[in-house]
Formats: C-alpha cells, structure tokens, sequence
C-alpha cells in the first residue's frame, strides 16, 4: 500500500446509525477506536503496505463508516485487483488481535 500517515482528532458519536450498521457484521471504524492507534494494511503478494492514523480515518470517513469501504479505496490501483486467478490480498495484519 502507499505509506501514509495520516493524523486528526478523534470525536465521539452515540446515535443509533452504529447499531444499523453493525447488524450485517462488518467491521466499522468505530470498533477499533481505543483499540489501535495505526491502522497497518499490507499486501503480501505484491509488498505493498501502509500505516494509517486511526483518529484521521475516523475524522475523513466517520466512525459509523465500513473499514473495507477504506480498503477498497486504497486498494483501487493494485495491479492484481481484477486478476481472478490471483486477486489482491490487501489486509491488515493487526484486526485479529484486537477484535
């Protein structure tokens, strides 16, 4: 992925929208908040790999906001993104320890 580092303020939002989007099960920003600081997203087939501020995805596309909405965005330009045979492995390596 691209290395970026990205930073920002962290606000705090209880509407019900949260709980909408939960239902179908995807991870959302506002999971991880208390939980990373960065956001690590890396491609082990092609070596592409970034470091992202959690507060400033949070600030950009708001906490409520699907976290593969995001990777799809940074992911848009991998070579591998429309080979069938082998697609693209964007992931990020920290979710599984912190949910």
């Amino acid at each position: 992925m691209h290395s970026h580092v990205l930073s920002a303020t962290l606000t705090t939002n209880t509407s019900e929208s949260a709980d909408v989007l939960r239902h179908d099960g995807s991870i959302i920003f506002g999971d991880l908040i208390g939980k990373l600081d960065l956001l690590r997203v890396e491609c082990p087939k092609c070596g592409r790999r970034g470091q992202y501020k959690l507060p400033l995805l949070v600030a950009q596309y708001g906490r409520n906001e699907k976290l593969f909405t995001f990777i799809d965005e940074i992911a848009a330009d991998c070579p591998r993104k429309e080979r069938p045979s082998d697609p693209c492995a964007v992931q990020c390596p920290d979710l599984p320890k912190v949910l």
